[in-house]
Formats: structure tokens, C-alpha cells, sequence
């Protein structure tokens, strides 16, 4: 059905107007698909309303004519109606004044009034035509709330976003940016040079080099920089950027985000400074053990070793001066030669698993073929050693450090790995030590490729001290395990044989 409405068509309400002006305005105002009235003025009786207007506010023509907006309940705040009058009575017309008007229905419609005086047949009227804005409305609505949710979301994770274009010369900042900087928005964003003079000396080079060279390429552009703020202080900031490219013709923009990374910076600043004191605490942990069992073995074959020494000897001496004692007494007497003689061969050997004496007098490789032979004896493990016969002396730190992971090993192999073998290589290269020990076992199923599958403390305190007595020396440890066997592999840099 068309909006145009024939001089025959009745829902076009007309009263008090001459035929001739009827006509004339029914034709008018009925072509024209904006809502529409006329009414007296200033009391605001409706005289005239179009299709538009029956259509976007659900009053009947006849409900209408004879009525006001205010009577029909149509402005939501009554007080817009005063000020449309106010203003059309100074200046004879109002333009784009905003007002939401409430439908019969009650749901409310934005619009867009213009409202002009006239007169028709003598009379003073008020010619009003109100834009619906509704989808408008709406749509600036939503945009205010995403603004708002991203302004929100900034502050929280405080990050700022940016937008320049290169060939513009123009700069958008977002409002954390400028709360990150310290800047006052009201100046709009600041220029470029003066950004950069607030960045650290150090750095403030690299970093317009930087963006200079990635605007000339059109390439992303990252990096960190300190930055100090107004009152002194010192933040780190992180940004990145990316051009984008609009089309033919268009200038490039490059769109991007700051971060403000100081409270994460500082805490792994502090993070790293309680770990380089734990770390030195457990080195000075580590040599405090070493040390001590350096004296524990000193004593235990310098004095208790050489006691029960002394004992055997006098045993010795009494057996062969026993001619007179009892049968009973002299197999007593050997017996008790016997377990000195036990006792003197078991405290040696604790003595040098605790600190052998071969590491500080003759070098690791001698204690290793000293320690895997005896191991080998001790464990019924088939255990070889491969290492070169001119393997040269390690600084003392080191020596020690690869013989407690050796030592570590096959611990676990002769407890845990139910290994029938074990192999142990051990060699130098480019400024680098490395050992390797490896068994036949049923494996650890926790550990795959090198990294624990589950937590750490699965796999057990022994290799815990072992990769902590590698890392403290520069070094790093690694287990590879599978249900065929497991390798222990260290690598630590050496600067050359101790003197």
C-alpha cells in the first residue's frame, strides 16, 4: 500500500484549515515518510498528523486530532515540550533537538525533532517533523558500553592501545594510555619527541630507531623500554605494534598496544633475587656436606680405622701368647681378630665412598675406576666405565659435582632400576664436560623425553641434588627415560685443567 495518501483517502486527520490549505498539506506531509503534525501554537493542539506519524507512534487519527503530546503522553519528559516552545517562541524554529517520545504501546522512540512556525489561514501553527533515531540510538548505545567494557578491561590488565598514521601525522590514544603515561587527555595525545624524551637514556636510541625502521619497512614492531613518569618514577612498558593497511590509494595505520609490565618486572626481579640467594645457600649447603664428609671420612680412617688397627694387633699378639687359655677363649679371641679385621674393611671403604682419597690426590678418573670396581663387587651390576686415559684434572668443584652424580646414579640403578648392566661415559670437548650413565632398566614411568610427566618431586630428592649441584656450576642435568632403560646426561663448561 503506498504512503501517499489521496485527497479521497480518509486516515489523513485535517481540522481547521481551508480546502485549499488541506490539500495542499495532505499531499505534502503524506508523501513525506518522517512522522509529521501540525499543531496550534503554543498550546500545542494537534491539527494535522501524517501516515508517519500514526505508523511510528500507534495513534489512530482520530485519537490524535483535537489532542496535545503532552495529553497523549507522548514526551517522555515533559519538559522537552516547554523548551521546544521556548525556542521556537525566541528564534521561530528549533533544529535537531533530541527527545524521546513514548508510543501508545509505551515503548520509547528516539527522535530528531525540527520544528518551524507558520501560519495557516491566519493562524499560528508549529509545522514539527521528528527523525526516528531509534536504531541509531542504539547502535551509539552499545558503542558506549563496548567503550566502556574495553576502557574497564585496560585499566584492569593495564594495557593501552594506540593507532597512528605515518603519512597523516595523526595519533589516537586510548584513555589508559594516557593514565600509563601520565599524561592529561584533555591535551590530546603528546607529541612523539616529547614520549621519547622520557624514555630511558639507555634505551630511548633503540627504541625511535626501532620504530623509525619498522614504519619504513611496514612490518610489526615490538620491544620493552623504561619509561619515567612525571614525579620521577620509573616504569617498564612493553608495546607492539602492527601496520594495517586500508586499500588503494588509503594511507597505512599501524594499530598497536602498550603494556605496563613494572609490577611483573619487579617481582621477577625479586623472584630472581630469592633464587640466586637460595641457590647460593644450597651451594654453600653443598660444599658445607662435601666438607663435612671430607672430615667424617679423614676420621673415620685416621683414627677409628686406625684403632681397630691397634685392636687387631694386640688380638694378634694375644693369640700368640694364649697357650695356656682355654679352647673356648682362643676361638673367642680369633673370632674377635676376625670382626676387627671386618670392621677395619668396612669402615675404609665407608670412609672413601664418603670422600674418596684418590679425588683430591690423583683426580676423578682414578676415583671413578676405584669406586665403579668396588661398586660393581658390591651390587652384582655389570658396570664398565668409558672414559679417555688421558681424561685430564677438573678444577676440585667439578670433580666433585661429577662424581656425587655418578655416585647418585648408580645408587638408584642398584635400588630402583632392577638393571643387570650399567654404563658410564665421561669425556671432554669444545671447553665442555660431559657425562652420561645409563642402564638396562624397567625405566621411570613419570619421566618421557627428558621431561618430567607429572610433578617434579616424583623424581625423588637424589636428582633434585644432582641437577642443583650442576646448575650451580653453570651446568645442567636431564633424565631420559623409557620402559627399555634410563640415561642420566650432565654437561658442565670447564675452563681448563686445575693447576
Amino acid at each position: 500500500m503506498s504512503d501517499i495518501i489521496t485527497l479521497q483517502d480518509p486516515p489523513l486527520a485535517v481540522s481547521g484549515l481551508s480546502e485549499a490549505s488541506e490539500q495542499a498539506f495532505r499531499k505534502l506531509l503524506d508523501a513525506n515518510p518522517v512522522p509529521a503534525s501540525i499543531s496550534s501554537f503554543p498550546d500545542g493542539q494537534l491539527l494535522v498528523v501524517n501516515r508517519a506519524f500514526i505508523r511510528t507512534f500507534g495513534f489512530e487519527g482520530d485519537e490524535a486530532i483535537g489532542q496535545t503530546a503532552l495529553s497523549l503522553g507522548l514526551y517522555a519528559n515533559p519538559q522537552d515540550r516547554s523548551t521546544i516552545v521556548d525556542i521556537v517562541d525566541e528564534k521561530g524554529s528549533v533544529r535537531d533537538y533530541e527527545v524521546m517520545i513514548r508510543s501508545k504501546s509505551g515503548s520509547p522512540v528516539y527522535v530528531m525533532t525540527f520544528a518551524e512556525r507558520i501560519e495557516l489561514d491566519g493562524r499560528a501553527c508549529l509545522l514539527t517533523m521528528s527523525y526516528d533515531i531509534s536504531d541509531r540510538k542504539r547502535v551509539e548505545d552499545e558503542l558506549r558500553r563496548s567503550e566502556a567494557y574495553l576502557a574497564d578491561s585496560q585499566r584492569v590488565s593495564h594495557t593501552g592501545s594506540w593507532a597512528m598514521y605515518p603519512n597523516a601525522g595523526g595519533v589516537f590514544w586510548s584513555r589508559e594510555m594516557y593514565r600509563i603515561f601520565g599524561f592529561d587527555s584533555k591535551g590530546g595525545p603528546p607529541p612523539g619527541q616529547t614520549v621519547l624524551d622520557r624514555i630511558h637514556p639507555d634505551e630511548r636510541d633503540r627504541v625511535g630507531k626501532t620504530l623509525e625502521d619498522a614504519v619504513d619497512a611496514g612490518i610489526d614492531v615490538e620491544g620493552e623500554y623504561r619509561f619515567f613518569m612525571p614525579d620521577g618514577a620509573m616504569k617498564h612498558l612493553r608495546f607492539l605494534g602492527h601496520p594495517v593497511d586500508r586499500g588503494p590509494g588509503e594511507s597505512r595505520e599501524y594499530l598497536g598496544t602498550v603494556v605496563d609490565v613494572t609490577s611483573q618486572t619487579v617481582a621477577e626481579a625479586q623472584l630472581n633475587a630469592t633464587l640466586n640467594e637460595v641457590r647460593a645457600l644450597a651451594s654453600s649447603l653443598m660444599q658445607a656436606q662435601d666438607d663435612e664428609r671430607r672430615r667424617i671420612a679423614r676420621e673415620l680412617h685416621e683414627t677409628t680405622a686406625q684403632d681397630l688397627a691397634a685392636l687387631k694387633m694386640n688380638l694378634a699378639a694375644l693369640q700368640r701368647t694364649a697357650a695356656d687359655i682355654a679352647e673356648k677363649d682362643r676361638a673367642l679371641l680369633a673370632e674377635s681378630a676376625q670382626l676387627a679385621e671386618r670392621a677395619i674393611t668396612q669402615i675404609r671403604t665407608l670412609s672413601y665412598l664418603l670422600h674418596p682419597p684418590f679425588l683430591d690426590e690423583v683426580g676423578l678418573a682414578s676415583a671413578l675406576r676405584w669406586f665403579v670396581k668396588g661398586f660393581g663387587k658390591r651390587s652384582g651390576v655389570m658396570t664398565r666405565l668409558s672414559l679417555p686415559e688421558d681424561f685430564p684434572r677438573l678444577p676440585q668443584e667439578i670433580e666433585i659435582a661429577l662424581f656425587r652424580v655418578i655416585q647418585e646414579s648408580l645408587i638408584n640403578i642398584h635400588r630402583h632400576a632392577e638393571s643387570p648392566e650399567a654404563e658410564i661415559r665421561l669425556w671432554t670437548a669444545n671447553g665442555e664436560v660431559t657425562l652420561e650413565v645409563r642402564d638396562a632398566g624397567r625405566g621411570m614411568p613419570h619421566v618421557r623425553d627428558g621431561e618430567p610427566s607429572g610433578s617434579e618431586h616424583m623424581l625423588g630428592l637424589g636428582i633434585g641434588g644432582m641437577r642443583e649441584r650442576m646448575e650451580q656450576l653453570g651446568g645442567s642435568l636431564e633424565v631420559d627415560s623409557t620402559p627399555a632403560g634410563t640415561t642420566v646426561r650432565a654437561w658442565l663448561a670447564i675452563a681448563g685443567p686445575s693447576q
